[in-house]
């Protein structure tokens, strides 16, 4: 690594060592390292070592005598590359005057500043003199001054690359999106003009189905009158002693005479009395007046589907709400969440990375009291704090300490059953989650840490629910209130003027665009996920809850994090659940 780059000549080389002797002091202390050449390893080749070395170099410290100015390597090989650094990446290089030369007389030199007062040599001064090591030192300072400047430098670079970078994502992103909303858009169309013609083709069948009806309809009642007409002109016009019926043998029987069509039959009888073997007086004639009955034909009905209902939301359910798949940039961005009431990105909210969650549900407020019990009613479920005896809570002077018979029943304080249930291990609510599930039927689970910090944005770029300043907390979240600290003196916490000492009811505040209340402030949140600090592994010994509480500031952002064993039990800290 080389952070300065010495250039000089071999005849000046005391006065480099001595140099050195002052530039090792901070060296020793991690604050930079030096490179020249003798540095430059046995059997390796000169000018490629030089040349890296001038490639890494933030500050360049060149060593001004005649022999400096003479030497051909230098003049041919360093400082053109030297010269072309400070051009296109501003590498910062300091002349420091060894000999008396006219250095002056020399154009690339003469515009550059140098390191000692009125450019004096430091020959002027004895090797190992007062005099010396005080101007030399003079010379390091400067030299650390701009080190540090070109380091801060390339930190921004870095910071607006990663910026660009995350903007160019961000508009990739956008793009996906849209063109995704103009698939889904042409899919909806599409299927609307399919539905539209399925609509328009059963029209055309009921239209044709009711012709066919009425046309048969029509059929019927023509023939109907066709056999009454038949019927009256037979009544007016027929004689019983005109002709004698057809006999088959001398047993009395009944001669019908049918008359029919389609879909309906008009009888009209003539009926004689047969008496032994010899032509019978015939008896008057007898017809039958009354019209056929025309039955309709039944009507074809389709039966349509019969939707089933909807699964109703038991009593003790959360009430869930619908969040969108989306992507963005996950716990601390200095520029987006240092802000006003904020010093920094803390070393756990790094560094940030862009994620993408999928679509998934989350409860609008946080676990009741009242939701609670009915799982530990239904189930004798005793919590870590009633097992072992003791929460983390308040004391009677305003201080934490591990209170016994402390427990979510008995907080220390007054709590409705409206308010959020705390004093919950992460273990409790994976037993809560376990039940309601077995309840429901429904997919209920913790929501993972990316999930809830996506949720407590609600697509929006902003640091806080309300936006970038943190002084304005006290008018949406549930945080330290002012009468806290006129019942606990020694609170050094306590901004807010809403009269919610502690816990207040879920929802008493104003809801984010995604309709979700309490994202901020009244208990912390356990989320699912091990708790992993960036420089170490992860320690799944620990979990993760976000969101602060009644007892906080109003500084804690959205990328705030903290973490406590999944046996942790504080009279702060509840739960909310998700699903899908």
């Amino acid at each position: 690594m080389t952070d300065i780059f010495i250039s000089y000549s071999h005849q000046d080389e005391i006065w480099k060592d001595e140099l050195q002797k002052q530039l090792r002091v901070l060296q020793v202390h991690g604050q930079f390292a030096v490179w020249d050449d003798r540095q430059i390893e046995v059997g390796d080749e000169w000018l490629p070592a030089i040349e890296a070395a001038i490639a890494k170099a933030k500050v360049a410290v060149l060593l001004i005598s005649a022999d400096f100015l003479t030497s051909n390597f230098i003049a041919r090989k360093e400082i053109p590359k030297l010269l072309e650094r400070r051009k296109s990446e501003g590498l910062r290089i300091i002349p420091v005057i060894v000999h008396p030369c006219p250095w002056r007389r020399v154009p690339w030199l003469a515009t550059v500043q140098g390191a000692t007062v009125d450019n004096q040599a430091l020959s002027l001064y004895a090797i190992g003199s007062y005099e010396l090591n005080r101007v030399l030192s003079t010379i390091v300072e400067k030299i650390d001054d701009l080190l540090l400047e070109a380091k801060q430098e390339a930190v921004q670079k870095q910071a607006e690359a990663q910026r660009l970078a995350q903007e160019r994502l961000a508009q990739e992103a956008e793009a996906r999106r849209l063109a995704e909303l103009q698939a889904k858009r042409e899919a909806e169309a599409q299927q609307q003009a399919e539905a539209q013609a399925a609509r328009e083709r059963e029209a055309q069948r009921v239209a044709a189905e009711t012709a066919q009806r009425e046309a048969a309809r029509q059929q019927a009642a023509e023939l109907q009158r066709q056999a009454e007409q038949q019927a009256r002109t037979f009544s007016t016009t027929a004689s019983p002693l005109r002709t004698k019926p057809v006999v088959e043998g001398n047993a009395g029987r009944v001669n019908k005479w049918f008359l029919g069509g389609v879909g309906s039959v008009a009888a009209v009888g003539v009926v004689w009395l047969w008496v032994g073997t010899k032509d019978p007086e015939p008896r008057a004639a007898t017809v039958s007046d009354t019209p056929p009955v025309l039955v309709a034909p039944t009507p074809v009905v389709t039966e349509q589907p019969i939707q089933p209902a909807k699964a109703e939301r038991l009593p003790f359910e959360p009430v869930m709400v619908d969040i969108p798949a989306g992507t963005f940039t996950m716990v601390c961005v200095p520029k987006r969440d240092v802000v006003e009431g904020m010093d920094k990105c803390y070393g756990d909210e790094l560094p940030f990375r862009e994620v993408t969650v999928k679509a998934y549900q989350l409860a609008k407020t946080e676990v009741t009291v009242a939701q609670f019990r009915a799982f530990v009613e239904a189930t004798n479920y005793k919590t870590t704090a009633e097992e072992q005896g003791s929460c983390y809570s308040l004391n009677d002077k305003g201080g934490w300490g591990d209170t016994k018979g402390n427990s979510w029943r008995q907080l220390g304080f007054k709590q409705t059953d409206n308010d959020p249930v705390a004093c919950v291990s992460w273990n409790d609510a994976q037993a809560y989650i376990q039940w309601l599930k077995k309840e429901t039927g429904k997919p209920y689970r913790l929501p993972s840490e990316a999930e809830w910090e996506y949720a407590a944005r609600a697509g929006s770029d902003i640091t806080y629910l309300w936006g970038q300043n943190a002084s304005l907390g006290c008018q949406f979240a549930n945080l330290a209130d002012q009468k806290g600290k006129e019942k606990y003196p020694s609170w050094t916490i306590a901004n807010c003027n809403d009269s919610y000492v502690y816990t207040a009811p879920v929802a008493s505040y104003a809801a984010n665009s995604y309709g979700l209340y309490d994202m901020h402030g009244n208990v912390w949140e356990w989320v699912a996920d091990c708790y992993a600090n960036p420089s170490d592994s992860i320690n799944c010994s620990r979990r993760v809850f976000r969101g602060g509480s009644w007892n906080e500031e109003p500084d804690l952002s959205s990328a705030y994090r903290s973490n406590f064993v999944p046996t942790s039990r504080l009279s702060d800290v509840g739960f909310r659940v998700a699903a899908g």
